[in-house]
């Protein structure tokens, strides 16, 4: 988890093993053949944003279903699997979701913040442009 403005985390996964490498999130870990492993690491992955919810019922939580080597940025296999699961694990009474399948973004903005900061939405979707420059940002409100 990598923590940014707004109290917005980013969850991003890889092998250790890969850590340097540019393609570390487009590659596979071989851990899905024959086994239950990559279940194991998606639920891993999503227990560490329920332990986040958990501590700080504040925090927002963004992530990029990477794509696969071959495969298009749109709409990733990765993103329609993680997205399917957001919307089933994090209520939409708690948190908006917000995804742009173009680029398989996905965001959970948290409710409990838009009482308190203004504009949040609109600070928060220009934070994400910031940090990865993305096209029609105005999208995605």
């Amino acid at each position: 988890m990598e923590e940014f403005e707004y109290n917005t985390f980013e969850l991003s996964f890889c092998l250790h093993k890969d850590i340097n490498r540019k393609d570390r999130f487009n590659t596979l870990s071989g851990l899905y053949r024959g086994s239950t492993k990559a279940t194991k690491v998606i639920r891993t992955c999503v227990e560490a944003m329920l332990f986040f919810y958990k501590k700080d019922k504040n925090c927002s939580f963004m992530f990029i279903g990477a794509s696969l080597a071959g495969e298009r940025e749109e709409n990733t296999k990765r993103f329609r699997i993680y997205s399917l699961l957001m919307k089933n694990l994090f209520p939409p009474y708690a948190f908006a979701h917000y995804e742009r399948k173009d680029l398989s973004f996905y965001l959970l903005l948290n409710k409990n913040q838009e009482q308190s900061i203004p504009f949040f939405p609109k600070k928060v979707w220009q934070m994400i442009n910031e940090i990865y420059v993305l096209p029609s940002v105005k999208r995605m409100m």
